[in-house]
């Protein structure tokens, strides 16, 4: 479960961060597209790992839909953080 759940949550880490730290003077366009680039290769990694360390053929095919599922729901917290963050700064 471990090895599952620990890419999900370094991308949504690391993703949010540059997202509301690191970019303060960006457009909201440019800071929604990197952080969802540092998504999908945080995502890409554990895909990689849990297919290499998996040997279930159907656990690597629910894997990658658990990690598109997260892809999605992870754009849209870094969005929503985004938008809420310069609606403040406004």
């Amino acid at each position: 479960m471990v090895k599952l759940v620990f890419p999900v949550v370094i991308s949504l880490l690391f993703s949010l961060f540059y997202s509301i730290k690191l970019n303060k003077n960006h457009k909201l366009a440019t800071i929604i597209s990197i952080a969802t680039v540092i998504n999908i290769v945080c995502l890409f990694l554990g895909t990689v790992w849990w297919w290499v360390t998996e040997t279930d053929g159907l656990g690597q095919v629910i894997q990658i839909i658990i990690y598109a599922i997260c892809l999605g729901v992870i754009l849209l917290i870094n969005v929503t953080a985004v938008i809420v963050i310069k609606k403040r700064r406004m």
